[in-house]
């Protein structure tokens, strides 16, 4: 992925306050807690994405599965995971259906 263009963190604005507005220690809780839940194919695609951020590689990973095996969980905690390192994480979807799955979620248009 490209670099940004701009300094995010110092760009005043209400998305940015509100993609930063958020209890730390709820959302340690809650990826402590979610990935106690995951199976070993969700561990290993949530240890694939962290490892590419905190080595800043630009990978486009894709999770692909049958309906019901964890998609959204396992996107949900990684969203959850980057923001309890305040860091700001936006979930976006292709439908309004699948942005209203996604905690904060939203449609790429």
């Amino acid at each position: 992925m490209p670099e940004p263009q701009q300094v995010w963190n110092v760009i005043p604005g209400k998305l940015l306050q509100e993609e930063t507005d958020y209890d730390v220690e709820e959302l340690k809780r809650r990826v402590d807690e979610n990935k106690a839940r995951f199976n070993g194919e969700q561990l290993g695609a949530s240890n694939e994405v962290m490892d590419s951020m905190d080595n800043n590689l630009s990978k486009m990973i894709f999770i692909h599965s049958a309906d019901g095996c964890g998609k959204t969980f396992v996107c949900n905690t990684l969203a959850f995971t980057v923001q309890s390192n305040e860091d700001v994480a936006l979930c976006v979807a292709s439908s309004g259906i699948a942005a209203l799955l996604l905690e904060g979620g939203r449609t790429a248009i």
